[in-house]
């Protein structure tokens, strides 16, 4: 199957129902779990790789496999979707490695080539990130890429922290946004990585629609 992003190490490419197996063991295995609900169900896992497939066939986008490019091996998922939270409509950007690849980077790697693929192929310019408040380890990769604690919200019984950032069309600098005491939102800006381009390049690339590469 052919990729839609290649970073130094990893390929990121759609789900396919042969996959359900490797998914379907991951979100199955509890020290996984340990800061969802629970652990999912087979079939808990199949329902969410035919929504997961769906979104391709929609928007053009969803949570991608992660494979190691060297070996295919399967290394969790990362990517981005369509979110309704706290009565907005956002897109939110998500990653979830195989714990035996845990501590190698292997998040930050891929949510790095997610956040440029949304702001520069498909046109966003907002991501945001839910995260438990104790879950240290996915707050670290969400501050690597470039996000800040926006606030704190709960989805049903779950407490989360939400991450954001922002991308500044036509500069091709990403904007992080960080809501400190008073409200007022505090602005970050982050040189994104890759050798600069011309400013008119920028520009269209960052407004570019849901192609694949």
């Amino acid at each position: 199957m052919m990729p839609i992003l290649e970073t130094q190490r990893l390929k990121l490419r759609e789900f396919a129902h042969d996959d359900l197996e490797d998914l379907a063991a991951m979100v199955g295995d509890e020290d996984q779990m340990t800061f969802y609900p629970r652990p999912k169900t087979r079939d808990e896992a199949a329902e969410w790789l035919e929504r997961n497939i769906a979104l391709y066939e929609e928007y053009g986008f969803g949570f991608w496999l992660i494979e190691a490019l060297a070996t295919s091996g399967f290394l969790g998922y990362c990517g981005i979707r369509p979110l309704e939270l706290d009565g907005a409509s956002e897109t939110e950007i998500g990653w979830h490695t195989k714990k035996t690849f845990w501590n190698q980077g292997i998040a930050t790697e891929a949510a790095t080539a997610a956040r440029d693929a949304a702001f520069r192929r498909f046109g966003l310019s907002r991501l945001v990130a839910i995260i438990h408040p104790d879950h240290a380890a996915s707050r670290r990769v969400a501050e690597n890429i470039g996000m800040h604690g926006e606030r704190r919200t709960s989805l049903g019984d779950y407490p989360a922290v939400v991450y954001a950032t922002t991308f500044l069309l036509g500069t091709g600098r990403v904007q992080a946004e960080q809501r400190v005491a008073s409200g007022a939102p505090q602005l970050l800006e982050i040189c994104m990585r890759g050798r600069r381009a011309r400013r008119d390049h920028r520009c269209s690339s960052s407004q570019g629609g849901r192609g694949r590469r």
